[in-house]
């Protein structure tokens, strides 16, 4: 799917996973949408929420099969090139170069249309992170649609679609949803249900087994079987559907009753309610962006919020983002006076200097988040909430850059404002013992991690908390709170 295409697709599924109810019913904020609401009628709203989910999803499914299609062709030219050859020797080959960029450009396409589909998902969970985190696991959708039962999974959705009071999500299209086929929903009824489909007769037999809880059923198939490999084969599949099972009941009553374990570390969990409300720096990149797109000659703005800063760049280059790098290094960590640009004049020849190259080498060492790359992460709210649908497309597309900086410092100056009791400390000894899980959750800042808490209890400050600043714009205070409650309830 070239640039010009993936454009188009963007430009009209946004609309139907974000506005399309909005969009028909004609609600502004400034013409009392509450008022209009009321007239119009919760359920009747919602239904028309889902009408453009069902059109999106069409168009979100025909697009990754696409995607997916074009990536195996690409995928096996590749594996023609490669031959016996060295990785050295292929990266100076041309034909080398243009495939690898075509697959990397595929899988962002594919994770893009994929952080569409968890627009959907979230927006059915009304937002409710604990619910869509109970239905995440760790190793979730990597076999290809084009491998699975995606017809089967089209036809049955399609079907329960028919029903205007009825929503089928096609799970396998989200990267944020690990349980089950489908995620069901029933106006009417005011619920949802989370649909497992199996097909052939071997999942006929152990469903069969499982509903009855009559384990003859099983047995006497096992009995039929021919020799040890089909026996070991039957067996995997009746363990991996139990697991299955578990797993999805596990995570529903999570959701039901707040207790549970985590799948991704192993920890047992407890869901707790507060009446915190997540506070945002959005409003300031909405009017960023505004102000940026005003502007007839100025193609980049900078802004702060409370833990860092934020870059928008417009048609960005790989220097626009080392002169956002160097804005950083002056502003928060070294006075502009000591910068040895002052005394070279900046080319490529100054570069040569001692001086200036280490001066480089600090810049490019400067961490920033890059905004666009967030569609990897399934983990948070979607990219799509926290900016305006056509600067979205721009983000996409490669038009427009936002990076984000977040400034441990002045984070940790927060935290011991708000009695925390943060420290820096050692992160290899601090993750010593720890599962490998575990310690990829922690954040390492240079060698260090922060912890924070009490005297008695102490907890490591993880992506998690981390991503919702830099990835759903939570500002640090909002976060710091969150960090707080946990602290107490724990």
């Amino acid at each position: 799917m070239n640039n010009t295409q993936f454009k188009k697709r963007l430009e009209k599924i946004i609309p139907l996973v974000l506005s399309y109810a909005a969009d028909h019913y004609k609600l502004r904020p400034n013409r009392d949408p509450k008022k209009t609401l009321e007239k119009i009628g919760e359920r009747q709203f919602i239904n028309k929420c889902h009408e453009g989910f069902k059109l999106a999803q069409k168009e979100i499914v025909d697009s990754l099969i696409e995607i997916e299609k074009e990536t195996k062709k690409f995928k096996d030219r590749l594996k023609k090139i490669k031959g016996n050859k060295h990785l050295s020797e292929l990266k100076q080959q041309k034909n080398y170069q243009q495939l690898v960029k075509k697959i990397h450009q595929l899988i962002f396409q594919k994770a893009v249309f994929e952080e569409l589909t968890n627009v959907i998902a979230w927006t059915t969970f009304k937002l409710d992170r604990t619910r869509v985190k109970a239905l995440m696991q760790p190793d979730m959708h990597h076999k290809s649609l084009l491998e699975g039962n995606i017809d089967s999974l089209i036809e049955v959705a399609r079907h329960y679609n028919k029903d205007v009071n009825k929503f089928a999500l096609i799970t396998d299209i989200t990267s944020c949803i690990g349980m089950g086929d489908l995620v069901i929903i029933d106006t009417k009824k005011d619920k949802w249900y989370l649909a497992e489909f199996k097909e052939g007769r071997v999942n006929d037999i152990i469903l069969k087994t499982l509903k009855r809880g009559n384990l003859g059923i099983a047995q006497k198939h096992l009995l039929s079987l021919q020799d040890k490999k089909s026996a070991l084969k039957f067996l995997k599949q009746f363990r991996r559907v139990l697991n299955q099972h578990d797993k999805s009941s596990g995570a529903l009553r999570y959701i039901k009753t707040g207790v549970g374990k985590d799948l991704f570390t192993g920890r047992n969990k407890l869901s707790v309610e507060t009446d915190l409300v997540d506070e945002k720096f959005t409003p300031l990149l909405f009017g960023a962006l505004k102000e940026l797109y005003s502007q007839s000659k100025e193609d980049e703005l900078y802004f702060p919020f409370d833990s860092g800063l934020v870059a928008l760049i417009r048609n960005p280059k790989i220097a626009r983002k080392w002169d956002f790098q160097h804005f950083i290094l002056h502003s928060t960590l070294e006075p502009k006076s000591d910068c040895p640009y002052t005394k070279h004049k900046p080319s490529i020849a100054s570069f040569k200097d001692p001086e200036v190259a280490d001066h480089f080498k600090k810049i490019q060492r400067i961490s920033l988040y890059e905004l666009k790359n967030k569609v990897f992460s399934f983990t948070h709210e979607p990219l799509f909430f926290n900016v305006p649908q056509k600067r979205a497309v721009d983000l996409l597309t490669g038009k427009l850059a936002i990076y984000i900086y977040f400034d441990s410092k002045e984070f940790f100056r927060l935290c011991k404002k708000a009695n925390l009791k943060p420290s820096w400390d050692n992160y290899e000894k601090s993750i010593q013992g720890e599962p490998r899980h575990v310690r990829r959750a922690i954040v390492n800042f240079n060698g260090k991690c922060l912890a924070y808490g009490t005297k008695d209890k102490r907890f490591q400050f993880t992506y998690g908390f981390l991503f919702r600043i830099v990835h759903e714009m939570q500002t640090a205070t909002s976060v710091i709170e969150q960090l707080k409650a946990m602290v107490k309830f724990v």
